[in-house]
């Protein structure tokens, strides 16, 4: 199972928490391979305990290739949020919080540089740097008081002006270091991480990975204690900075697409506190959480659930009935947990189960934070999302707009968070309401808030131009749809590079815009450039990749009418999605209708329909007999009819899905009249028949 000599060699000599883990790591992968999967090369950084082993959940299906060692396991990350510049005011916000997750044991202010005094000290450090006193300025850069304090792009602009720092860095970090002794981890030694890792976090939103890399290297570095020595007190104090550094350390990895990087780190520091502080303590508890964040980021969403199960236990011990019972701690931390175990349920295609845990992360929220706090908003815009995927669109525009109203008053009209509510208000409208008008208003008006508070080429703005081209595309404005899809490949290729997830995404819909206007050599070149950054960033059976798998086969089938690429094509989406996901997720109920819409036009009408009826079975289990979804399954399976001439059953199809789509969509929607259209379509065939006096079926 540990096939590979690097694995081997961390059992010897390892430390006993390391053993365990990979002691269970490979009994874990002996089961999946035995029960579940072939053999493979990898193994699962997860604790299981010795009675969960002999009966692996569904869950674990392929759980043994969870943690490839290859480059391909890096994966999507479908959005990015960090601390960025978000206006004066916005800043100092978010510097004080940088301040806050940093400062355990500094005796820190927390807070920010005025804007005189952030001037004043930016001047001393130029002057220092235009008279070669660049270790005098990099000093200054490093104490916590002054570069921690100073807004994001202050830093990175102090960073800018210091090129010979990058020479005298070493000899600064270790004149720090002697000041602070060198067996143990001292408050300066933690300052100066504090300080690499905030600017490296820019750095990398500016797309500058490798430097962003180094600084996060050093910063790991100082982090790194020598030895023992020291009180107890001086011990705590120690595995506090060491923690709280390196957890910030896998968080900025993750977040300009280091993932493998990020999951060293964090299951480091996971395993540091484990030995200090016992698997089910509060500390150990909040650093699997942010493990299992970086697993869902990658794509692997059966290692998050599990992982959001270890930590749910180590919670509920803390905080018994649900919440009720509990200390503040308690309750917080299983808020936590719950949300975050929600979102990969969501992942999942577990939708009620993940409603039912947003739902009650919604009701703990006012009691942890307060009625009117950002996280109660947060909360009711989880709770929204969810429902939006289970089709009740007035019930996700009432959480959303609760939601807004919230952030507007706590945070501003103008902050990042509002701007996000505002995308999922546009959601709503473009999918519910197929009020594309209303749509794009609400989208424009959260693109307005990102581009006036953050960097240009913030991801976040491109990831908001492309959701405002899905409006425009949807409301038939190929055009524009390309133009914004263009300007979201150029943030994301200057920001996080050429073989990121989200430029993999925006290639994908340029060339869907190109494809709407029918210029398929273009959209085939860009279908291609997508595939293959997801191939080479992302898990084999990724369901993003085969998602571009499929788009691919439509370009082959729509432009080319090659059945036989695209029916190959197809196959392989279908087949690395059940791998991914199982064989009842709602995405393998699009490719099975995909697959079946490709049968029908090679004229294969057997496997068609059987395929389609899978489709529809799959989305009645998953949403029940009255969602939109379910009326496009009626919709598709009553359009195959009708062409075979199967007349009277494609009727009564057509009659179903028009009485959903009519009831939860609106008479005047337009899936709703397109349905209705049909069904006219049809009734004129039956009246015809009925006056030659044929048959129109059996």
């Amino acid at each position: 199972i540990l096939k590979e000599e690097r694995h081997l060699r961390l059992l010897n000599g390892a430390p006993p928490s390391y053993k365990r883990v990979m002691k269970a790591s490979m009994m874990l992968a002996a089961v999946a391979c035995v029960t579940l999967a072939p053999p493979s090369s990898s193994f699962v950084v997860m604790k299981m305990p010795t009675r969960q082993i002999g009966a692996p959940p569904p869950s674990l299906r392929g759980v043994a290739a969870a943690h490839s060692c290859s480059s391909r396991r890096r994966a999507a990350v479908l959005g990015m949020q960090m601390d960025e510049e978000r206006g004066r005011e916005a800043a100092k916000e978010v510097q004080k919080a940088v301040l806050r997750s940093w400062s355990p044991g500094l005796q820190l202010p927390h807070s920010v540089l005025s804007v005189a005094e952030s001037t004043t000290l930016t001047k001393k450090v130029e002057t220092m740097a235009q008279g070669g006193e660049y270790k005098e300025a990099a000093a200054i850069l490093f104490d916590p008081s002054k570069g921690l304090s100073l807004p994001g792009n202050e830093q990175v602009r102090l960073w800018r002006l210091l090129p010979e720092v990058h020479k005298h860095m070493e000899e600064a970090y270790e004149a720090a270091a002697d000041a602070g002794g060198d067996d143990k981890l001292s408050p300066t030694r933690f300052a100066m991480a504090a300080v690499m890792t905030s600017v490296a976090e820019h750095l990398g939103m500016s797309g500058e990975h490798e430097e962003a890399s180094s600084l996060l290297e050093m910063a790991t570095m100082a982090l790194t204690s020598k030895g023992g020595g020291g009180k107890a007190g001086d011990d705590d104090e120690r595995l506090s900075l060491q923690s709280d550094g390196f957890r910030r350390i896998a968080q900025c990895r993750a977040a300009i697409g280091d993932y493998e990087g990020a999951r060293e780190v964090q299951m480091r520091n996971i395993l540091m506190r484990e030995d200090a502080h016992g698997e089910d303590s509060p500390q150990v508890c909040r650093d699997v959480l942010v493990m299992a964040g970086i697993a869902r980021q990658c794509g692997q969403v059966d290692e998050a659930f599990l992982l959001c199960l270890r930590a749910l236990k180590a919670a509920k011990a803390l905080c018994p009935e649900a919440g009720v019972d509990g200390g503040d701690e308690g309750r917080r931390l299983l808020c936590e947990v719950k949300a975050e175990t929600a979102w990969v349920q969501l992942d999942q295609g577990l939708l009620q189960a993940a409603l039912e845990g947003t739902q009650q992360v919604l009701r703990m929220a006012p009691l942890v934070h307060g009625e009117d706090s950002p996280a109660a908003a947060t909360a009711m815009d989880a709770v929204g999302l969810v429902m939006q995927k289970l089709g009740r669109y007035d019930e996700a525009r009432e959480q959303h707009m609760r939601a807004l109203l919230i952030k507007q008053q706590s945070l501003g009209q103008g902050h990042v968070d509002v701007a996000q509510t505002l995308s999922h208000l546009g959601a709503c409208a473009n999918d519910g309401d197929a009020d594309f008008a209303k749509g794009r208003e609400w989208h424009e008006k959260a693109l307005a808030i990102l581009q006036a508070e953050l960097p240009s080429l913030h991801p976040l703005i491109g990831s908001c131009l492309m959701s405002l081209g899905d409006c425009e595309r949807a409301a038939g404005e190929p055009m524009v749809a390309q133009e914004l899809s263009q300007q979201a490949c150029h943030i994301f290729r200057s920001s996080l590079g050429d073989k990121h997830p989200l430029l993999a995404g925006a290639l994908n819909n340029l060339a869907q815009a190109h494809r709407a206007q029918g210029r398929y050599d273009q959209a085939l070149l860009l279908m291609q450039q997508s595939v293959g950054i997801k191939e080479e960033v992302m898990s084999p059976n990724h369901p993003s990749l085969a998602t571009g798998i499929s788009n691919l086969a439509a370009i082959w089938e729509q432009g080319y009418k090659d059945l036989d690429k695209s029916l190959e094509l197809r196959k392989k989406a279908l087949e690395m999605t059940k791998k991914a996901l199982g064989d009842e997720h709602p995405q393998v109920a699009t490719h099975l209708n995909n697959l079946a819409v490709t049968h029908t036009k090679r004229g294969d009408y057997e496997a068609a329909i059987d395929l389609y009826q899978q489709a529809l079975t799959i989305d009645e289990n998953v949403y029940g007999d009255h969602h939109p979804q379910v009326a496009t399954d009626l919709n598709n399976l009553a359009t195959f009819h009708f062409h075979i001439g199967q007349w009277q059953l494609s009727r009564q199809l057509y009659e179903r899905a028009l009485s959903i789509r009519s009831s939860v969509l609106g008479a005047d929607h337009v899936k709703t009249c397109a349905t209705q259209r049909n069904l006219n379509l049809v009734l004129q065939s039956l009246e015809v028949d009925e006056q030659e006096g044929g048959e129109s079926d059996e």
